[in-house]
């Protein structure tokens, strides 16, 4: 349970760091984000239907970390992001 809590923490970092620093790469795929970043904390159909949304977030600091929303198109490929709070 360590090792994957230390996993989890470690792509979040450099998730965040990627966003901060803007060198998130729009394009993509799905499989590509997991094994660069983990397993998104969430996942869900977008809300105007089209593709997917998924949230990162520090595995420990759920409610003190930054969120980081990842949309997905149809075909799973990244179109955009956002990261709140923080």
């Amino acid at each position: 349970m360590d090792a994957y809590m230390y996993r989890q923490i470690e792509g979040y970092s450099r998730l965040l760091r990627d966003c901060e620093s803007n060198t998130l790469q729009k394009g993509l795929s799905m499989d590509d984000i997991v094994s660069r970043y983990g397993e998104p904390l969430d996942c869900r159909a977008a809300e105007d239907g089209s593709g997917k949304k998924c949230l990162y977030n520090h595995p420990l600091e759920y409610f003190s970390s930054s969120r980081i929303y990842l949309a997905f198109d149809d075909e799973e490929k990244l179109v955009s992001w956002v990261k709140e709070g923080g």
